[in-house]
């Protein structure tokens, strides 16, 4: 084989992830432009560099491409187990997504997702560990609290309104409509303890008022533009 194989061979490995990054970061770009118009708000508070776990509801398959267009780097996505089929596997591979169970408190995802905040990435992670089935928060998992102590990362909140609406579980394909995602940063300081229950409770609390925050300006955005939204 010749020489310059085993370079090159590096070089793609290292390119095509970033290059599938790259293109679905465009093509969500011209969807939340054109199509599904989104807006966001808070998103200053998100840090250009460093460790930084992300923690947002989780409304409909539009929420990791969408979190991901609407921060300032670029970051891994933490998706359960079972998405991990297929040629689906190799396309969310590509993108660095991380393997974890329901609960996201045991194994080589929790291992991994660890290992990528301790080498300062941002990873993205959806507590309730499935999409909505009503389009509210649902029960956080309890690996949740373990990730944030043990990573010792920065956390930011992300709030996400319209989702849901714009594309529901009983829906194939997306329809046209207003996303709104709105960041707000969370300390473990503002958890009575470091107890997982306890991290829990004020994660429920916060997570839960950033979405209220993102259906309120959804809504006065919605108010100002006269939107009319199919099905509604």
């Amino acid at each position: 084989m010749r020489s310059w194989w085993p370079a090159f061979s590096a070089f793609l490995e290292r390119a095509i992830p970033w290059l599938v990054y790259q293109a679905i970061w465009q093509t969500s770009m011209l969807v939340g432009l054109f199509f599904v118009r989104l807006r966001v708000s808070g998103v200053s508070c998100f840090p250009a560099r460093g460790s930084v776990l992300l923690l947002s509801n989780h409304q409909s398959f539009l929420d990791p491409p969408f979190i991901g267009v609407s921060i300032p780097r670029q970051a891994r996505y933490a998706a359960r187990s079972s998405l991990f089929q297929g040629s689906f596997s190799t396309l969310i591979t590509h993108l660095g997504a991380i393997a974890l169970d329901r609960e996201g408190s045991s194994g080589k995802g929790l291992r991994e997702s660890l290992r990528a905040l301790g080498d300062n990435q941002a990873l993205i992670y959806f507590p309730e560990g499935t999409r909505t089935l009503d389009g509210q928060i649902g029960s956080l998992q309890r690996g949740t609290g373990l990730l944030i102590r043990r990573s010792g990362s920065k956390v930011i909140l992300a709030g996400i309104a319209g989702a849901y609406e714009a594309w529901p579980r009983r829906f194939p394909i997306p329809r046209r409509g207003v996303v709104w995602i709105h960041f707000e940063a969370w300390s473990l300081d503002e958890s009575r303890s470091n107890r997982d229950e306890d991290i829990l409770i004020s994660l429920t609390d916060r997570m839960n008022r950033a979405f209220a925050e993102a259906n309120r300006r959804r809504a006065a955005f919605l108010r100002c533009q006269k939107v009319t939204l199919v099905g509604k």
